[in-house]
């Protein structure tokens, strides 16, 4: 899955999915900065693109986290956390439909019936 998240002031950054939920998500920006720049408490829009036959997700949220870690050297990456806003209508089965083909690969991962 990939994302774009676009920022209060508009910057569109792609990002890689690492935790989705019902009420948000936690993204690898990939080492990107985006310009300009997303703080904690920004208004962002993600818009989230699936493999196979879904549409895309696509929602509203606050960011909750913006941490540029450091390890590995100097290797960095860039995490967001969002708190997505209330998801209803169908943005909100699409995200059930998500939420269920990640447990499905996780399960296949894992080869037992969890």
């Amino acid at each position: 899955m990939t994302e774009d998240v676009t920022g209060t002031a508009r910057a569109q950054v792609p990002a890689r999915l690492l935790d989705l939920s019902m009420g948000g998500a936690l993204l690898d920006c990939r080492r990107i900065t985006p310009d300009p720049p997303i703080a904690v408490g920004d208004r962002v829009f993600v818009n989230i693109r699936c493999r196979g036959d879904l549409d895309p997700f696509a929602t509203e949220g606050r960011a909750v986290l913006w941490q540029a870690s450091s390890h590995l050297g100097s290797d960095r990456e860039r995490l967001l956390a969002i708190q997505f806003d209330e998801v209803t209508g169908p943005a909100a089965e699409i995200l059930e439909e998500l939420m269920a083909q990640a447990w499905a690969e996780i399960r296949g991962r894992a080869g037992t019936g969890l």
